[in-house]
């Protein structure tokens, strides 16, 4: 009996093995962020998905390498989903240790525009298995797409309303994407399929490719189903309202005392009294003498 337990838990654990974990699912939400390169709040009230747990993928491990292969690869990345009637908006945060720049002039002579450090975004907008790759470099030396294995230059996509946004730091990057989809006639309740992917290359030209290709999947069965949904309200702060200080009313100091001066009369009285003071005194020191 333990002999069949066994056998039956190794046989499931191989069934496991075979078939990948499935991705996560979601709802997005309806809002147009800005495109710049900075992670709108609105993003925090949609869907987020991580470059391995969130698409059945153990952590650090890669499909595809050049050169010296790491044991695991060193990176990792979550992306955030937003859209609104014309486009679909992919906020990606990459954690990358090792930034590497190959320089404009080799990302423009390079057919493979996956040898650097790089996010590919792969969707299938509507029923029909028909993908669209869009992908940007860590530096913002450019971007590509891909519509069902034809390549599509950065010349051209830019005049159809393709657009990314880059801000690079020291340990990582962050794409902003803008993927026009007004052609597919989306609208809310409609599922949209994604997968993410990201190329890691050092200085030494040794390359690691993790995540998800949904052109290798023969359909949509292993990606994540993004769900349009309602809009998000971000609600606006009223306006500080700046009380005007008091100025406080100017205190008046004490009134100065009012000198009036004597009458007319009285005036003639004092001088009157003088004068008789004066001639009682002439008149007493004329009697002593006299005497």
């Amino acid at each position: 009996m333990k002999k069949i337990i066994t056998l039956l838990l190794i046989f499931t654990l191989a069934i496991l093995m075979a078939f990948p974990a499935f991705a996560t699912n979601g709802t997005i939400g309806k809002y147009t962020p800005v495109l710049d390169g900075e992670k709108d709040e609105a993003y925090d009230q949609s869907l987020k998905l991580n470059l391995f747990t969130d698409q059945g993928i153990p952590v650090g491990e890669f499909f595809h390498s050049e050169g010296s292969a790491p044991d695991k690869n060193n990176i990792d990345a979550n992306a955030w989903f937003l859209y609104d009637d014309q486009f679909v908006y992919v906020f990606v945060d990459v954690a990358d240790p090792d930034l590497f720049d190959i320089g404009k002039a080799t990302f423009d002579s390079r057919p493979n525009n996956y040898q650097s450090d790089s996010v590919e975004l792969w969707f299938v907008f509507g029923d029909a298995f028909s993908y669209i790759k869009f992908s940007a470099v860590a530096f913002g030396h450019g971007m590509f797409g891909d519509q069902d294995g034809s390549a599509v230059a950065a010349d051209v996509l830019k005049p159809l309303g393709f657009d990314t946004a880059v801000k690079t730091g020291t340990a990582g990057y962050a794409v902003e994407f803008k993927i026009p989809t007004a052609q597919y006639g989306l609208k809310a309740g409609d599922t949209i399929y994604f997968t993410l992917q990201l190329n890691n290359m050092d200085k030494d030209g040794n390359l690691a490719v993790s995540g998800k290709q949904l052109q290798n999947m023969g359909g949509a069965d292993n990606a994540s189903a993004l769900t349009l949904g309602a809009p998000i309200i971000i609600a606006v702060p009223e306006p500080e309202i700046i009380e005007e200080e008091e100025v406080p009313a100017e205190v008046e100091g004490p009134a100065a005392p009012t000198v009036t001066p004597p009458s007319p009369a009285t005036g003639d009285i004092t001088v009157l009294f003088g004068i008789i003071s004066l001639i009682s005194a002439g008149g007493l020191l004329t009697f002593k003498k006299k005497r």
